[in-house]
Parts: structure tokens; C-alpha cells; sequence
């Protein structure tokens, strides 16, 4: 290995990091926004589509992972919600890990997949969780965890038409970056 093309992986390292670490703080901030959940799940669902093509899948993961920390530290997610922002994180794992193992061969079909998967387990977990409520015990104190209908509701068909304007937004990103000589 020349000392050049060392230095080239270097710039390519930090540059990566660099673009990773805006991706999260915009990811970060759109999930803090307040905005509604239709522009906040299309707008995040894209950005893990784009870090997944872009970075891979650990960073996808950890971007899926933090988003909806985010919402609840900065106290977006309702106390309803917090039940379910296991489940949350994990759709959005299961929603990159879908579209990385099927995007090499169809893009288009590895989100639609990985929009179908996402939906499918979220709608088990809140099915779950209002059929068979999980109780907490906080100082001998027994609390049961109830998901609302309206919660219920948000978790479902809305997850899957964000996970798909978002795979569709991503993929116009991506092309638009693509055009402009960004690849």
C-alpha cells in the first residue's frame, strides 16, 4: 500500500464520518421537530434507506435506534409510546436489515419488502401489547401498560405508507445525487 492510497482511505474515513454524523443530527432533529408523524416517519424511513446505501447497515441501525430516543428525550413520543419504543427500534432495524439484504438485486422490491416487515412486526407488537398488556412493578407498585386504540392505530397502516414514501423519497435523493456526479 502507497502512502498516497493510505491517505486517500483516511480522507474517505473521515469524510464518511463526517456525512454519517449530519445524517444523525438531521435525523435527530426532524425526529425532536414535532412535525406530523406522515412528513416524520417518511422523512426518517428515508434517511434510513439513504444510510443503508450510502454507509451500510450498522449505521442504519444505530440511525434506527436513535430516532426514536430522540423523540422521547426530547418528549415528542407520548407516554404511551414508550412501551413500544422497543418495538420502534427494532421495526427500524428489521427495516434496514430487509432492504440491505434484498436492495443489491431490486430496489424497489427491497423496500417494499422491507416496508411489509416493518409494518407486519409492528402490527404484532401492538396487537400483542393491547391483547396481553405487559405490567411494570416500580416499588411494589404494579403498572399496567395499556395501548391506547389511537396508539394502536398510528403503529399500523400509517408505518407501512411511511416506510414506502420513504423508500420512494430516498431513492429520488439518491438518483438526484447520482445525477449531480455525487457517486
Amino acid at each position: 500500500m502507497t502512502v498516497k492510497s493510505i491517505e486517500l482511505t483516511s480522507w474517505r474515513r473521515l469524510a464518511t464520518g463526517i456525512y454519517y454524523t449530519l445524517v444523525l443530527a438531521l435525523a435527530l432533529y426532524i425526529a425532536r421537530a414535532g412535525m406530523h408523524q406522515f412528513i416524520t416517519g417518511t422523512l426518517i424511513n428515508a434517511l434510513l434507506f439513504i444510510t443503508c446505501t450510502r454507509f451500510g447497515l450498522k449505521y442504519a441501525l444505530l440511525l434506527g435506534m436513535a430516532t426514536p430516543l430522540a423523540a422521547v428525550a426530547g418528549g415528542i413520543l407520548p407516554a404511551p409510546f414508550l412501551a413500544l419504543l422497543p418495538a420502534i427500534a427494532l421495526g427500524n432495524g428489521l427495516l434496514s436489515s430487509v432492504y440491505s439484504l434484498l436492495s443489491g438485486k431490486n430496489r424497489a422490491f427491497a423496500v417494499s419488502a422491507a416496508a411489509s416487515v416493518k409494518f407486519l412486526f409492528l402490527y404484532g407488537a401492538v396487537t400483542f401489547l393491547t391483547v396481553s398488556p405487559i405490567k411494570i412493578t416500580l416499588n411494589s407498585a404494579v403498572y399496567p401498560v395499556v395501548v391506547s386504540e389511537a396508539v394502536a392505530r398510528m403503529m399500523m397502516t400509517p408505518q407501512l405508507l411511511t416506510a414506502l414514501s420513504g423508500g420512494i423519497l430516498s431513492h429520488a435523493f439518491l438518483y438526484f445525487f447520482k445525477k449531480k456526479g455525487g457517486e
